[in-house]
């Protein structure tokens, strides 16, 4: 079944506050079909291996990771195995000073500790601290270095072929 990791509600929602944190739990795959929206947003394994594609490349996601998805991005979402990740929607104005293109980063234990605590909140950041913490993310997001976890999508037709049909099943060790 295919939905986004964060419903359209709480994106929306982020317009308030700049940023908005989610931790999700699952014990099924997640097979979230391509989609963009106007905030940014960073996704990041809790534990096992997440995919994500774009029309720029593909990458994998290690729980010690994540990847920016820059505003407007089309891209979808697949996990190997039971879902266990979060994200954070960064709004639109929020991510000039933000990585223009999808990268895979390492996620820094800062980050990981924030993200847990701001999707607690269960509410847009509404006291001077919930402000700073937020920026936290933010600096934290722009200062996260990038691994090179990704392949670029061929532009050569036959090429790309090929890798739509590894692409499609990754199980298969041709």
């Amino acid at each position: 079944m295919s939905q986004p990791l964060v419903p359209p509600d709480l994106i929306e929602a982020a317009r308030i506050g700049r940023i908005l944190a989610v931790e999700q739990r699952g014990a099924e795959t997640r097979d979230t079909a391509s989609h963009a929206h106007a905030p940014g947003q960073l996704i990041g394994s809790l534990a096992g291996l997440l995919s994500v594609t774009a029309a720029s490349g593909s990458w994998v996601v290690p729980a010690t990771h994540a990847i920016w998805i820059p505003p407007h991005v089309p891209h979808a979402l697949r996990s190997h195995g039971p879902f266990q990740g979060w994200s954070v929607c960064v709004v639109e104005d929020a991510c000039p000073r933000l990585p223009l293109e999808p990268r895979t980063r390492r996620a820094s234990s800062l980050l990981r500790k924030a993200v847990h605590r701001v999707a607690g909140w269960r509410r847009t950041p509404e006291t001077e601290a919930d402000h700073r913490l937020a920026d936290v993310v933010l600096d934290e997001i722009a200062a996260l270095p990038v691994q090179p976890l990704g392949l670029p999508y061929p532009s050569d037709p036959n090429v790309q072929r090929v890798t739509d049909a590894i692409l499609a099943n990754l199980a298969d060790d041709r």
